[in-house]
């Protein structure tokens, strides 16, 4: 049986976490159900037996126009098994025809791309927090069903790590704020936020509350020396990046790298990167992770000329109602 439930009612929001929590039994991949995002949904579908729910998802609508047409994300999507899948995506396509033709079926994207998104190509398990899990049938259940790869990402890994001795040009300094700093200048981090990734693929604007709020959240868990911030010649923030240490404590894993658009900034993500490497030499780490990389941009070339290599693959598929 197949029911559909409001995307805020307490019911539906505890079926997709069971599903998720029976796959997955590392709390990082797990869900709460109050940590679900809720913004933007549409609905919720669940493909329950006799027992116990077997598979399920969510609808968001979405601002982002892809070749002149709409977009509905799906998210939160999960399968005890693949028949399971393939029955409720397929009902959700039958759905999303009769209630938003014309439209670009997407995902997984979790709400949007400042939650979870992406499925897994290979390397189904967790590399580090933060990673993304999926299950290997999950891959050839959206191909079967006439869904298309819209975008790639990979995740690589540097397993040689050399210090660097390069410094700042142009009057930049890198700094490293403590948490009350962080928090004070969150403004300057969020604007800079959205500059650097505007252009990325399913990029939408999210309000400086909701960033915040998740920045935060995040900011209670990391070490800042893993933080480091390019500063300009009058103390704005131009550029940074945020790491953090995998599960094995051998390895960081750098999640964020953004800097200011303008030619004058070029070369600062790379600074920041031989920068992590000689924090990672110091603590003891020896490798890092440059995690969920879209293959087409520079954070993917940048990884390349600094010895990452890719280790894991990922899609966001898409689907025409």
């Amino acid at each position: 049986m197949i029911w559909e439930f409001e995307y805020h009612d307490s019911k539906g929001l505890d079926a997709l976490c069971q599903i998720r929590n029976t796959l997955y039994s590392n709390p990082y991949d797990q869900y709460l159900s109050e940590n679900i995002i809720l913004n933007a949904g549409i609905k919720g579908f669940v493909y329950e037996d006799k027992t116990m729910p077997q598979a399920g998802l969510m609808l968001y609508h979405s601002d982002v126009i892809i070749e002149h047409q709409k977009v509905v994300f799906f998210g939160y999507f999960d399968a005890l098994n693949f028949d399971a899948g393939k029955l409720i995506v397929h009902y959700v396509i039958d759905y999303c025809k009769a209630n938003f033709p014309n439209t670009i079926l997407v995902g997984p994207v979790n709400g949007s791309t400042w939650g979870n998104y992406r499925l897994p190509l290979n390397a189904f398990e967790s590399l580090f927090p933060g990673d993304i899990v999926g299950i290997d049938y999950y891959p050839e259940l959206f191909k079967d069903l006439g869904f298309e790869v819209f975008c790639k990402y990979s995740t690589h890994i540097q397993s040689v790590l050399i210090p660097d001795s390069s410094m700042p040009a142009n009057g930049c300094t890198i700094e490293y704020l403590n948490k009350s700093e962080i928090m004070s200048r969150m403004k300057e981090i969020y604007d800079l936020s959205l500059e650097a990734f505007k252009t990325a693929p399913l990029f939408q604007a999210i309000n400086f509350i909701h960033f915040e709020a998740k920045y935060n959240q995040n900011l209670k868990y990391l070490d800042t020396k893993f933080m480091p911030f390019v500063m300009d010649e009058n103390s704005k923030i131009v550029a940074y990046l945020l790491a953090y240490p995998a599960y094995d404590k051998e390895a960081l894993v750098i999640k964020t790298l953004a800097r200011k658009s303008g030619r004058q900034f070029a070369g600062l993500g790379k600074l920041l990167a031989n920068e992590l490497v000689n924090k990672a030499i110091d603590s003891g780490y020896t490798k890092i992770y440059h995690a969920l990389m879209n293959q087409s941009n520079v954070s993917k070339v940048l990884s390349r000329n600094i010895s990452g290599t890719p280790c894991k693959t990922y899609a966001v598929f898409k689907h025409q109602l």
